[in-house]
């Protein structure tokens, strides 16, 4: 496995097959990114560098927001149907 990066900051994995799961992340950090910053910690790293694990789970360190930019960031996940 061959990792890389792009000039924007976006990891490159030669060989990584895509899976369900790294679709979701993208799709979630997708949102996240229009209103705060973030950074991925913990099971899913190992899940996407190739590790099994018992559980596929994201955590996620997420940047303050405001009372009015959080409200607008989860009537976008709701809307998109990423959480219940």
């Amino acid at each position: 496995m061959q990792i890389t990066s792009a000039s924007d900051g976006t990891i490159l994995i030669d060989g990584k097959v895509v899976t369900a799961l790294d679709r979701f992340v993208a799709s979630v950090t997708e949102i996240i990114e229009r209103y705060t910053s973030y950074v991925i910690v913990s099971g899913y790293v190992a899940i996407l560098f190739g590790r099994a694990r018992g559980t596929e789970d994201i955590d996620l360190f997420i940047d303050y927001m405001d009372r009015d930019t959080f409200r607008s960031f989860a009537g976008e996940l709701l809307a998109r149907g990423s959480i219940s």
